[in-house]
């Protein structure tokens, strides 16, 4: 009777443990299957996605009480030259492209429909649109008073210079433009860095393909996985979201910090891979002639406004 009573209790447990059992790989099959398009599209973006050849829109909001000494200084030299605010140069839309080391940069400060000025900055040489600053110095003082028509010559030299010969022209310091680089340039993250991303997003079902979101906390992200690579982002206070996402992420090996983005209050960008985007660095400098020029103009200006 006891050995029976024994098997019976045995039988009884070898049936709970195959529940369990059962239980446990339906679970862990419905996610395999919950989280197999974040795989599969985490190691689309870990074959193709590249910083290399993309398009970007960036808008960026600047605030100017975490700025150095000397970003004010090229902040309040750029209003003073152009007209334009200083609160309309610290709300910036930044659009361009990039092709392997050479950034292109369109700035347009807020409410403007021209751009300021457009940058290429490359490992070797960094150069700046100087005729468009001199157009928007040229308009400013002229409209202010037309006999300055005739101290401002017409630009007839070539469009660009070296960011060295405009910090000589405008008495700026443009470093934080020279040392510019990519967070992502010199590696690419695994097909595991991605999924870890993929798997705290929310998969979104359309026409044209599948896309991934993430909109609480601060942040307003989404992914498309497709063809044509395309990202976009938005943080209100990205320094701070960025630091309380560190700790998380850098134990699966995702390292980022938001020391560099304490000057900013909001950020949005919007990047798509591009395989045709072609870029060449403007090789036609303007003649150090030129800059002494404007030096020149800038001095008398100054001194007639007593500045």
């Amino acid at each position: 009777m006891e050995q029976n009573g024994t098997k019976k209790k045995r039988h009884i447990g070898m049936k709970i443990f195959l529940a369990l059992l059962l239980l446990l790989l339906a679970a862990a099959a419905g996610l395999v299957i919950y989280f197999y398009p974040a795989y599969r599209a985490a190691g689309y973006l870990a074959e193709n996605l590249s910083f290399q050849k993309m398009e970007y829109v960036m808008e960026v909001r600047i605030d100017r009480e975490e700025l150095d000494t000397k970003k004010r200084i090229l902040i309040d030299t750029m209003a003073e030259i152009t007209g334009i605010t200083g609160e309309e140069l610290c709300h910036l839309t930044i659009q361009g492209n990039i092709d392997g080391d050479v950034i292109y940069a369109c700035i347009y400060p807020e409410g403007q429909e021209k751009p300021l000025t457009e940058l290429y900055l490359s490992d070797d040489l960094d150069v700046v649109n100087g005729a468009m600053l001199y157009s928007a110095m040229r308009e400013n003082f002229c409209g202010q008073n037309e006999m300055l028509n005739y101290l401002f010559p017409v630009w007839e030299e070539h469009k660009y210079m070296s960011l060295k010969q405009a910090e000589d022209m405008f008495g700026v310091d443009l470093s934080a433009f020279r040392n510019f680089q990519l967070p992502f340039k010199d590696r690419k993250l695994s097909r595991m860095e991605y999924f870890v991303i993929l798997a705290f997003m929310h998969r979104d079902k359309a026409a044209g393909g599948e896309s991934f979101s993430y909109r609480k906390d601060g942040i307003d992200a989404e992914i498309w996985p497709r063809e044509q690579i395309k990202c976009s982002v938005s943080i209100e206070d990205p320094a701070d979201i960025l630091d309380e996402l560190s700790g998380k992420l850098s134990k699966v090996g995702i390292n980022l910090r938001g020391n560099k983005l304490r000057i900013l209050d909001s950020l949005s960008l919007t990047v798509e891979m591009k395989g045709d985007a072609a870029l060449q660095m403007p090789k036609d400098l303007v003649s150090q002639n030129m800059v002494d020029i404007v030096k020149g103009i800038r001095a008398v200006i100054r001194e007639l406004s007593g500045k």
